[in-house]
């Protein structure tokens, strides 16, 4: 397992999107049958440009407005649902996902990969902080392998449940950590370098951040359009390479790079199974690779920071 930088030239020619249609000027958020006024559009948090976004239909009739900034090459919703319908949609789904406890047992192979991907990069066990993990699975499997190890659970919007980052009265975020991991949170957080920042305080002298999220810039996302499962009602940022590195930038953080992993292809079977589609799938992989060389056909990417 090796470390690869990402590739930062702007000019790079990008495959066709999805098609999605364009937001109208006002947008509500309809749940349980309340409407939710949307706030005034977002420039991008990083070059400060105003983009306009396209709607992408989600499941339960839900749709979200995702702008592009390309010279950033960043995605994020604009405008955010508001605080109220942020909150109203998570009571919603978890009414409707009812209580259903998670399996160990499904969540301990994830887990135990997750742990590799840190030894990769601090062999050594040590304090180790996961923010934002939703269950203790992780966080047991690095106790079994000598970790000291704890969880916080982020609390995404004010009167949700779950601790802050900045929340030093937490004698477990006002301590120190050698690492400190992020799985499938960074693009949840209305403010990432705010919450990064506060993050790479608790970091020791040689500390990290071990950081995994969706690639945007990758083949799956192309073929997949307004069906990427990184999609969601609750993601702000959708981030490739580039701009999941200037947002550590913004924290604070001055090295970074990419864990070699993760990679995929299309399945050589579905060629006989299903040609056009397969084919369709191949082009795809194909022109992501030559338009994003080193991260076109990574699914998730896996980024390390370090001040």
């Amino acid at each position: 397992m090796k470390l690869i930088l990402p590739r930062l030239t702007k000019g790079s020619r990008q495959p066709r999107v999805d098609q999605t249609d364009r937001c109208e000027t006002q947008i509500v958020d309809v749940i349980e049958g309340v409407d939710y006024a949307r706030p005034a559009p977002l420039p991008c948090p990083l070059c400060g440009q105003l983009n306009r976004p396209r709607r992408i239909a989600l499941a339960m009739g839900m749709k979200i407005p995702v702008a592009e900034c390309v010279s950033c090459r960043l995605a994020y919703q604009t405008p955010r649902p508001s605080s109220e319908a942020a909150l109203a949609y998570a009571r919603w789904r978890r009414k409707l996902a009812g209580e259903q406890p998670v399996d160990p047992a499904d969540e301990r192979p994830r887990a135990l990969e997750r742990l590799e991907y840190v030894r990769a990069v601090r062999p050594a066990a040590g304090r180790l902080l996961d923010f934002g993990g939703r269950s203790e699975v992780f966080v047991d499997a690095c106790r079994a392998a000598g970790w000291e190890a704890v969880r916080i659970d982020y609390a995404l919007e004010p009167g949700d449940h779950g601790a802050r980052a900045d929340d030093t009265t937490n004698p477990d975020t006002a301590e120190c950590f050698d690492v400190i991991t992020l799985w499938d949170v960074v693009g949840l957080l209305h403010d990432p370098p705010t919450i990064l920042r506060s993050l790479r305080r608790r970091l020791s002298e040689r500390g990290m951040l071990v950081i995994a999220t969706a690639n945007y810039e990758s083949w799956q996302r192309v073929v997949e359009g307004r069906q990427w499962a990184a999609y969601g009602f609750e993601h702000q940022f959708y981030f490739s390479p580039a701009s999941l590195e200037a947002m550590t930038w913004r924290a604070g953080f001055r090295h970074f790079a990419l864990l070699d992993v993760e990679h995929s292809r299309p399945a050589f079977s579905q060629l006989l199974t299903r040609p056009p589609k397969a084919f369709g799938a191949w082009r795809a992989y194909l022109n992501a690779r030559r338009a994003w060389p080193g991260h076109g056909d990574v699914a998730a990417m896996i980024g390390v920071a370090r001040v």
